[in-house]
């Protein structure tokens, strides 16, 4: 068995009061190869740091026979603060408790980077870009969705964000209190939030976020979930 493609980011977590200040879920993204003539079903992953568990999250994968799984989505919220950390190991147990694969995997800065936008683009207002939408399985069970976005102010003036709002498709906003200043003419790294979702199954459709500042919408876009 191996891990193919595996990556870490972190995300907000969009059921909390303020999610800023709260405890961010980290998000592993990766599929797994199984070179045995045997399928393989794992049923958990979990994260070590310093010898120390941080978290886990449920599975529900299948590696056939000589082949590599779907990439799949998970997220924990870690039992320690992972800020200072650069690294976590993985450990991937199948159904019958046996960790049959390990790895690691590399952590981004938990700070959102700014980058400047080039001079040659073009200036004009604030745009929510490269919206994504995403089934993730969350180790406290229930449906949840990841939407990742960037921002982009090209305008000449700071601009700030006061909170977003996430809508599934014939839904009712879920409002989220995340704080962001953005500086004149630059964009963002992609900002990841999860969210739960009441019902039994995510609807297919478009999910839209919007970004509000100073009482009023700054922008809007919207992404399939995928």
């Amino acid at each position: 068995m191996g891990v193919a493609g595996a990556s870490a980011r972190y995300a907000y977590d969009g059921s909390d009061p303020d999610p800023a200040k709260a405890t961010r879920f980290v998000e592993l993204a990766f599929a797994l190869r199984n070179g045995t003539n045997t399928p393989v079903v794992l049923t958990k992953v979990t994260a070590v740091l310093d010898k120390d568990v941080v978290g886990e999250a449920p599975l529900k994968i299948t590696a056939g026979a000589n082949a590599t799984s779907d990439v799949a989505l998970v997220a924990f919220k870690p039992k320690k603060d992972l800020a200072a950390a650069k690294q976590l190991s993985l450990a991937f147990t199948d159904d019958k408790g046996k960790i049959v694969v390990q790895t690691s995997v590399d952590l981004p800065p938990i700070d959102t980077p700014f980058v400047p936008l080039d001079d040659k683009d073009p200036k004009g207002s604030t745009s929510i870009d490269g919206v994504e939408v995403s089934r993730i399985v969350v180790a406290e069970g229930g449906p949840h969705y990841e939407v990742t976005f960037a921002l982009t102010n090209a305008g000449t003036a700071k601009v700030n964000i006061d909170g977003f709002a996430m809508t599934v498709p014939k839904g009712t906003p879920q409002k989220i209190h995340i704080v962001l200043a953005l500086p004149p003419r630059t964009t963002t790294g992609f900002i990841s939030v999860v969210m739960s979702y009441k019902g039994k199954a995510l609807p297919n459709g478009d999910y839209t976020v919007s970004a509000q500042g100073n009482g009023a919408m700054v922008a809007k876009s919207s992404g399939a979930l995928l």
